[in-house]
């Protein structure tokens, strides 16, 4: 039987039998890290040939759990970046806080200010700023920015009235080393960064180390854990690789005694994550943002 759930102290009010309840207000998000360890869901649009209605459906079940924001990212180099508008555009309507996801993949000066006003016509107050993957073939960002750093400064000079976050990296980005990594975090909160989300993380070890290391550096604004409930061998194993992360031992434990019985390797991954989130608590994270992959039933097992 599934442990307590880690939302109980963090859900002020639930009622499961209205799962589309709607909250009274779209908020900065830094101001409910000041009060708060939040709760939060990650979710993406759906590709321009499929229709958007199970997203919606998605959505609408996981405005039950009453997460204190929902987060829209969109594909590489910009792909479906139009529908993701659309999408905050939807979550900002129900009440829920929303923050968009916004990379400068082949953009200019211009092109980021017609984007931002978008965002702010849409009900978005809340902005993830992100270098964002390369397509395949791209050797830079054939744009205004080689990076979040240049993009946030920007940014903030057009969009004073938003809050933003940026990313954080506990086990390093692929492209810079973790002395780097560090200096670039403090200068973009030097910039106006409020808040971090940090990229999926098993390693939680690895988190304490690195929250110690940036606050050492400097680094007082809020860490959002990025955590991706392991559901599937297949899946956790690709994901963590591809984003450099480590497979712990007790990861891959779980898979080495599970992946042949998808159900069993769901109910023990359920477990594993539960487990895992409040270990990151424990470790000293301001929040826990589920990457839900547009699904909310396994979500839903989890409260």
């Amino acid at each position: 039987m599934l442990q307590a759930s880690f939302y109980s102290d963090t859900i002020k009010k639930r009622n499961r039998r209205n799962c589309c309840r709607i909250k009274e207000e779209n908020v900065y998000i830094p101001e409910l890290l000041k009060e708060k360890r939040t709760i939060s869901f990650e979710v993406f649009p759906p590709k321009n040939d499929k229709p958007l209605e199970p997203l919606m459906e998605t959505l609408r079940h996981l405005y039950g759990l009453d997460p204190d924001f929902l987060s829209v990212t969109y594909g590489a180099g910009g792909t479906n970046a139009g529908r993701a508008t659309t999408i905050c555009n939807s979550i900002a309507k129900s009440g829920n806080t929303v923050m968009a996801h916004f990379t400068c993949i082949g953009l200019d000066t211009e092109e980021v200010k017609s984007a931002i006003d978008e965002f702010r016509t849409a009900g978005v107050q809340n902005l993830l700023l992100l270098r964002g993957d390369l397509p395949e073939g791209w050797t830079g960002t054939r744009g205004s920015f080689d990076n979040a750093t240049e993009l946030i400064r920007s940014v903030r000079e057009v969009a004073s009235d938003m809050a933003i976050s940026a990313a954080a990296y506990p086990e390093t980005h692929l492209e810079s080393d973790p002395e780097q990594g560090i200096e670039i975090l403090k200068e973009k909160q030097d910039l106006g960064v409020s808040f971090f989300m940090t990229q999926l993380c098993y390693d939680v070890d690895a988190f304490a180390c690195f929250l110690e290391k940036a606050q050492k550096a400097g680094v007082t604004a809020p860490m959002v854990v990025g955590v991706m409930p392991v559901l599937k061998a297949e899946s956790t194993i690709k994901m963590t690789l591809s984003n450099g992360c480590s497979i712990p031992a007790d990861v891959a434990r779980l898979i080495g005694r599970w992946d042949k019985s998808p159900e069993d390797f769901r109910k023990a991954g359920k477990e594993y994550t539960l487990q895992l989130i409040e270990r990151f608590k424990n470790a000293g994270a301001d929040g826990i943002h589920l990457y839900t992959l547009n699904k909310y039933e396994d979500v839903v097992d989890l409260v």
